[in-house]
């Protein structure tokens, strides 16, 4: 592990380095950038591999994966957006060939065939960093030698031992059924909420319209968790904490989903109001043209919508675990899964909860690409107008 680890830093300083020092050329040559401040940008291109080097040396003095997980982070952070920036630097360097000093280096095809080589293999690399966390869980959740955590990364021996352990001596079968209603539940309702929301705000025009709006605007930049004891108080006195926690938490995931309105508006404001005011010319109410006319020309924002909602309850934690309290009964998989964290439990339950990890991994992952062309579509085009 710890000879990774450096593996992946030494890959790390390396574009981190090279993708500041281009993103410098790129800003210098745009901007006629100069003198002291070219010689602060130089200077600040070496922090990464201070960074870096620094971290490596830390490694050697690390015992546990607990050590290391700062690391890992590091390695993430140097790695990861730099190489984003290299990414998008290098092609641009490598067509710049076929003009250097006037002579054509490289033909046209061969120039554009070589930036598209450079940029896959910076993708393949960034998308090898990005996995290796997930291909670790994996290997962790088949291991059956021991239950702890262990300082190597391919098991001594294999099996389903951990996912039988997951289904009969655990309540996650309970875990995971709540957290799948409270997503159904919080996709079909909150796509309801805010596409109506989005759609009374792109297409009516009312007095105090702009004022909501900025109302709504100032409100959702306020977090969440200043409500909580409030919201703690009331549910509390309504029965819905602990075991029925999940009824409660539908609430308040869909109580305030209206505020989400920007993407969808967006997109909606992108469909000619003409198709609506011919409609209203054949007598259609503003119902059904919202349902029969702007719903199924708005397929990629309703999707969106609905993973967005789908998505939400399997990775909260900080409410969830507020309103249900250790109540087994009502858990979702976040909450009670932290529990096996615990210093009490964690070498007993370790592998167990990496196999947990790649159940739960499985539906919204599955959700997830089934509907990414519709995701991007949603994202993009309400992107456009707003």
């Amino acid at each position: 592990m710890k000879t990774l680890s450096k593996i992946f830093l030494w890959i790390g300083i390396v574009l981190g380095f090279i993708s500041c020092n281009m993103a410098i050329n790129l800003v210098a040559d745009s901007f006629s950038v100069g003198g002291w401040w070219l010689l602060l940008m130089r200077i600040l291109s070496v922090v990464p591999v201070v960074v870096g080097i620094i971290s490596i040396l830390k490694i050697e003095r690390a015992t546990s994966r607990k050590e290391l997980l700062p690391y890992a982070i590091v390695t993430i952070i140097l790695c990861s957006p730099l190489a984003g920036i290299f990414m998008m630097c290098i092609k641009d360097v490598v067509l710049k060939l076929n003009s250097f000093k006037g002579k054509s280096l490289l033909g046209a095809k061969a120039s554009r065939r070589l930036g598209n080589i450079a940029v896959y293999v910076a993708l393949v690399l960034i998308t090898l960093i990005w996995l290796f966390p997930f291909f670790g869980i994996v290997l962790e959740s088949f291991r059956v030698e021991t239950t702890a955590q262990v300082s190597y990364l391919w098991p001594k021996e294999f099996g389903f031992d951990n996912y039988i352990r997951l289904f009969k001596e655990t309540d996650f079968f309970r875990w995971f059924v709540n957290t799948g209603i409270m997503g159904i539940a919080t996709a079909f309702l909150q796509t309801i909420f805010v596409l109506s929301m989005s759609y009374v705000l792109s297409r009516l025009r009312f007095k105090g319209r702009k004022g909501l709006m900025n109302f709504l605007l100032i409100l959702g930049m306020f977090p969440g968790f200043l409500t909580m004891l409030l919201i703690y108080k009331v549910f509390s006195d309504f029965g819905l904490t602990e075991s029925m926690a999940p009824i409660g938490l539908i609430i308040v995931y869909c109580a305030s989903s209206g505020m989400g309105y920007y993407v969808s508006k967006g997109f909606f404001d992108t469909i000619p109001k003409s198709l609506d005011e011919a409609a209203r010319v054949d007598g259609a109410t503003r119902f059904q043209i919202f349902y029969k006319l702007i719903l199924p020309l708005s397929k990629p924002i309703v999707i969106y919508t609905i993973l967005m909602g789908f998505m939400a309850p399997w990775g909260d934690f900080m409410l969830a675990s507020y309103l249900i309290h250790e109540n087994s009964q009502g858990m979702s998989v976040a909450v009670g899964m932290f529990e096996w964290l615990s210093k009490t439990n964690v070498n007993t339950h370790y592998t167990m909860f990496c196999a947990a990890g790649v159940v739960i991994a499985i539906p919204v992952t599955a959700v997830f690409l089934a509907l990414q062309k519709y995701y991007v579509e949603g994202v993009t085009g309400g992107a456009v107008k707003g």
